[in-house]
């Protein structure tokens, strides 16, 4: 039985769960608010190699996995290429905002003709993948199973 399946047949979200996760949504704006307002405009970290590095190992990770899932054809697929695309959109992100005047057309041209693009094909890729597994095995869909 496929991921897609058991979520799609069992794992339904229930009105408490999609509740919970508007309440963390709305209470995530006042808290960039308030980071907005709070956070030093200069910070010096020791690891700042580390997390830029570590961060890039781990987008390569997720890749890589992407690319092995794809080349099977297992479900899991749109699951990490949706998990990559969001990563290289924190990516991109932050090699713009955190890049400094001599770096910053560098790390534009990068976001723009690299990782949003890829992070863009990645997600509509994702999305032929569901539907393609939801037109391969799933049942026709009546009232009884619209979601609550």
């Amino acid at each position: 039985m496929s991921v897609i399946h058991d979520l799609r047949n069992h794992e339904r979200p229930t009105r408490l769960r999609r509740l919970l996760l508007l309440l963390a949504a709305a209470a995530l704006v006042p808290w960039a608010a308030y980071l907005g307002v709070s956070l030093p405009t200069r910070y010096t970290v020791s690891t700042w190699s580390l997390a830029w590095v570590g961060f890039d190992v781990l987008v390569a990770a997720l890749l890589a996995a992407t690319a092995w899932l794809g080349l099977r054809r297992r479900p899991e697929f749109a699951l990490a290429a949706v998990a990559a695309a969001g990563m290289l959109g924190a990516d991109a992100w932050f090699d713009v905002t955190t890049a400094n005047a001599s770096d910053r057309l560098g790390s534009v041209l990068s976001a723009v003709l690299v990782e949003l693009p890829l992070a863009v094909a990645l997600v509509v890729a994702a999305a032929r993948r569901v539907h393609e597994l939801a037109r391969a095995g799933a049942p026709a869909r009546g009232r009884q199973d619209a979601p609550r």
